[in-house]
């Protein structure tokens, strides 16, 4: 359930690069309204029918807007999410609430990309926002 700590969390630069958090619709449009009025760049990573790294690559170039020389490979997709120049952006909020269908290496791969991109957001990017969140894990 969004609530104010919640909000708060997702905004905090520097802690917790990943958060875990379910969410109802109308809690995700209270997100991103809350983030777009913050001018943070907010998308919602639903991932449930990938199931190769070509369909991730066009997934994340449709949803995150890549610009046209997006080379539709780990090195490129890194790139990407460390640039995001194409926007004026004070920050970025990923909700993924399914990661794809990838071998472990690839998933291994995919959260390191995403790891690695919030550290330079965080260190050389101007300490700006970068957070992922991630739907709680389910024991």
């Amino acid at each position: 359930m969004l609530d104010e700590n919640l909000i708060q969390r997702i905004l905090d630069v520097e802690n917790e690069p990943f958060i875990e958090a379910e969410f109802s619709q109308k809690d995700l449009q209270k997100l991103k309204l809350v983030l777009e009025s913050k001018n943070i760049f907010f998308r919602v990573l639903d991932f449930s029918e990938v199931d190769s790294k070509q369909k991730l690559m066009s997934e994340f170039e449709k949803k995150l807007e890549f610009p046209e020389y997006f080379g539709r490979n780990w090195d490129a997709l890194k790139d990407c999410l460390c640039d995001f120049s194409w926007t004026d952006s004070n920050g970025f909020v990923f909700v993924i609430p399914c990661l794809p269908n990838l071998t472990l290496y690839e998933t291994y791969i995919l959260l390191h990309i995403l790891y690695e991109s919030r550290v330079i957001w965080l260190t050389v990017g101007g300490k700006k926002l970068f957070k992922l969140i991630f739907p709680p894990n389910k024991k």
